[in-house]
């Protein structure tokens, strides 16, 4: 090798040594600049936040406080869900930093010259500006910068406080407890009144009954499950939040297909409010439903909801709209046909093959007797299948068949002391039900057999 050849190798480790020396160095500067800090950085009175805006790059939103609330700057009739914009804020009362980096001269190493999120906040007539860039390849936290000039390491990333949608801020409409009703009014598709009746002695030989549409007595549970279904609909598919009164055909919301107002007490019991659903569907759209040649198409039209005086618009399911829209006298009465307290019965007169029987309870005894016997009989399975007897549909068809069998209940009941039940064959499969003398509803056959043989049981 030459001695120029040499010269020129020499200079290059040189070169080498003196970039490692530098970048060494460099190093150590930065080390000297990173403080391990562990305490909060910022802390911010979320009630004295007046103003908040932040933009993700995907989306960027902007809100105030007017006379203690919040307002949507773009749009001010948006119903703003305060206590989560409270919420969001609320991760910056304490907002604590594993490490802070002193004097960051190059932010593009952080992230911090181009922001993946900034947000604005004015508190105590204070502009805080908030920059938020990548994540540490070590700790996995990410890099904040407050504007002081520091880039600090944060223990909990607001990120994932800010990255919502518009539909996360809006204040849902909500249900008050309409279980305990007082009154219910269908209007549309239904139209009648529930009145709710807690001394009901005069009106029912059922106990539980407190639900009656004029004298005729609604089956309790049914009529709660109902209510419930209001309750638990879970407002927060919106699909427009101030919509107009001229909309609201767009939805069927101008003529609601069914009106439920629930008149209910509050807490304290003294004082009495009243909720209003309305369910609609666009009948435009249901008329080309119902005029296709799919029997399933009407099935497929989005129905509507708005409560009370709210001008949002939410979406349900179609099994939701079947359940709201079943509110027929038919759909909330007693399905079961003789919906009788047996402890109240005292006696059953039994007409069966142009033969009669009387079924007799002896309270001292605690025992049924069979046409006077001294023998117990087992009427267990006879009591089981007429309080089973079930609707299968309602009807008011008079008696033309023949008849299968009679029992008279006798109650120890002062205004119900007897209630008669008369079985008539229609076909092979149904049989009508007759109760003290009026149609009431079509019943399985195999029911009606099954109470035969259960009689039989007993008295042969």
């Amino acid at each position: 090798m030459t001695r120029e050849k040499k010269l020129y190798v020499l200079l290059a480790v040189l070169a080498v040594v003196a970039v490692g020396a530098f970048v060494a160095s460099s190093i150590q500067t930065s080390k000297e600049n990173i403080k391990e800090n562990g305490e909060t950085v910022l802390s911010l009175d979320v009630d004295s936040v007046t103003a908040v805006s932040w933009d993700t790059g995907e989306s960027a939103f902007s809100f105030h406080k007017d006379d203690g609330s919040w307002v949507y700057d773009a749009d001010q009739a948006f119903p703003v869900d305060g206590g989560k914009i409270d919420e969001m804020l609320s991760c910056f009362q304490e907002f604590g930093a594993s490490y802070t980096i002193e004097d960051a001269d190059d932010l593009g190493q952080y992230g911090l010259d181009n922001p993946v999120c900034t947000i604005n906040v004015a508190a105590n007539g204070e502009d805080y500006a908030i920059s938020l860039g990548n994540f540490s390849t070590v700790d996995s936290e990410r890099y904040v910068s407050l504007g002081d000039g520091k880039v600090h390491l944060a223990k909990t990333d607001p990120l994932e406080t800010f990255e919502v949608e518009l539909s996360d801020l809006i204040a849902h409409d909500t249900v008050p407890d309409i279980t305990n009703a007082t009154a219910i009014a269908f209007e549309g598709a239904q139209n009648y009144e529930i009145a709710y009746i807690e001394d009901n002695a005069a009106h029912t030989y059922c106990a539980d009954d407190v639900y009656f549409v004029g004298d005729d007595p609604l089956d309790t549970d049914t009529v709660e499950t109902y209510l419930s279904r209001i309750k638990n609909l879970g407002l927060s598919d919106y699909v427009e939040y101030n919509v107009s009164d001229g909309n609201l055909s767009a939805y069927g919301l101008d003529n609601p297909e069914l009106v439920v107002t629930v008149d209910y007490s509050t807490d304290d019991g003294e004082t009495t409010e009243t909720f209003t659903l309305r369910v609609g569907r666009n009948q435009e759209e249901l008329e080309k439903a119902r005029s296709s040649d799919d029997e399933d198409a009407e099935d497929d039209v989005q129905a509507y909801v708005q409560v009370e005086n709210s001008r949002i618009v939410y979406a349900i399911s179609h099994v939701d709209y079947e359940r709201l829209t079943a509110a027929s006298y038919d759909d909330l009465r007693h399905q079961d046909v003789v919906p009788v307290d047996f402890d109240q019965v005292t006696s059953i007169d039994v007409e069966l093959d142009g033969a009669t029987h009387t079924l007799t309870y002896d309270a001292e005894a605690e025992a049924w007797h069979c046409d006077g016997a001294e023998e117990e009989a087992d009427v267990s399975t006879l009591k089981s299948e007429i309080t089973g007897l079930t609707a299968t549909s309602f009807t008011q068809e008079e008696a033309a068949g023949q008849e299968e069998i009679s029992l008279t209940l006798h109650l120890s009941n002062e205004h119900y002391p007897t209630v008669e039940v008369k079985l008539y064959r229609k076909d092979g499969e149904t049989c009508l039900a007759v109760i003290d003398g009026e149609s009431v509803a079509y019943v399985s056959r195999d029911s009606v057999v099954d109470i035969v043989e259960a009689v039989n049981k007993i008295v042969l």
